[in-house]
């Protein structure tokens, strides 16, 4: 099921922690965003919504397209915006 998109001018921006590991990118956030719909951008452009986890927790692994894509984001030192 596709999540709504919405533009990066909407919604409210949650902090996050950033763990890298060889296989996947894990983003831990407060726990008042348990369970609601994230969306992320970086330099402005949207690159996707996911559900955050009971503990927290949105996992991407680097095996995927957008795993790939936010690695290299990352490694350039681009900002990940995360907002609610």
């Amino acid at each position: 099921e596709d999540l709504p998109k919405r533009e990066p001018g909407e919604g409210e921006e949650v902090p996050y922690d950033l763990d890298e590991n060889k296989k996947a990118i894990v983003f831990y956030f407060d726990r008042h965003v348990n369970g609601r719909q994230v969306d992320f951008y970086a330099d402005g452009e949207y690159l996707f919504s996911a559900v955050v986890s009971k503990k927290g927790k949105v996992k991407v692994s680097k095996e995927t397209d957008i795993g790939k894509q936010l690695a290299q984001l990352l490694r350039e030192g681009k900002e990940v915006l995360v907002k609610v």
